[in-house]
């Protein structure tokens, strides 16, 4: 099974009271963090890295994100975000030749 499959199927199973905008909420969160350990990794910080690391604050913003996928529409398959992200792929390399 796929991570987003896996994610989908968790994001399904969570009951409570969240919305896009409280996952938004969380994502950014997320990210901020993953900016943390970017900057510890880069350059002189007064921080030390966390457990999770770049890896791990990465894969918790992929998590949020795709929930939001989910949470907005239910009915998107995996299917469908491959061929969102092909063409999306095929316009960034397109920018950077």
């Amino acid at each position: 099974m796929s991570l987003i499959q896996k994610t989908f199927e968790a994001s399904d199973r969570i009951k409570n009271d969240r919305t896009l905008t409280k996952i938004l909420a969380h994502t950014m969160t997320e990210i901020g963090e993953l900016a943390e350990e970017i900057l510890i990794e880069e350059g002189p910080h007064y921080k030390t890295a966390g457990p999770d690391g770049i890896v791990g604050e990465a894969v918790d913003g992929i998590l949020c994100l795709l929930d939001i996928i989910r949470k907005h529409d239910p009915t998107v398959t995996e299917e469908d975000l491959v061929k969102i992200a092909v063409r999306k792929l095929a316009k960034w390399e397109a920018t950077v030749k």
